[in-house]
């Protein structure tokens, strides 16, 4: 049998963190939110009410954006799928999908949540959009999707991190 002596250094003996563990400063935090049923019947990326502004405040900063969005969708007949991109300004940043079927000829349908984290260095100082967009992947037999349906609240959060 033998003892293990445990290890009786002191956090004054750490002279450097990992590089993987972040250390930078949170500047600021903008929300926005939207609680307008936005419906979509088109295989085009279309706008879905969710929207925040952010003004880094140096180039060097970083931007965290976490996306919490709600999605109802349906079809009468086969699968649904429902495509979630996220932009900054008028560029794809992420894209993230969701769907239901069973390869039958019956109506189908379900509710779901979007949730989207991604960090961001947008090398800017000037006023950044950051936005959603959705669309189905068929429109046929009343392929459809709605954000927000009955009044259900989406948010996007973005975080500016010291660079």
């Amino acid at each position: 049998m033998s003892i293990v002596k445990p290890n009786n250094n002191t956090i004054s003996a750490i002279t450097a963190l990992p590089a993987a563990i972040p250390t930078g400063k949170i500047l600021q935090t903008v929300t926005g939110e939207t609680t307008t049923n936005t419906q979509i019947t088109s295989t085009s990326y279309t706008d879905t009410s969710l929207t925040a502004n952010i003004t880094p405040s140096a180039t060097s900063s970083k931007i965290l954006i976490l996306v919490s969005q709600n999605v109802q969708m349906e079809r009468q007949t086969y699968e649904i799928n429902t495509f979630l991109q996220l932009l900054r300004d008028s560029t794809t940043i992420s894209i993230k999908t969701v769907g239901v079927g069973t390869g039958a000829a019956n109506g189908q349908g379900c509710r779901d949540t979007f949730a989207i984290a991604h960090l961001d260095e947008p090398s800017t100082t000037s006023q950044i959009t950051y936005k959603t967009q959705g669309k189905v992947n068929s429109t046929s037999d009343s392929g459809t999707c709605r954000f927000q349906e009955g009044g259900s609240r989406s948010e996007i959060v973005l975080i500016e991190i010291e660079g």
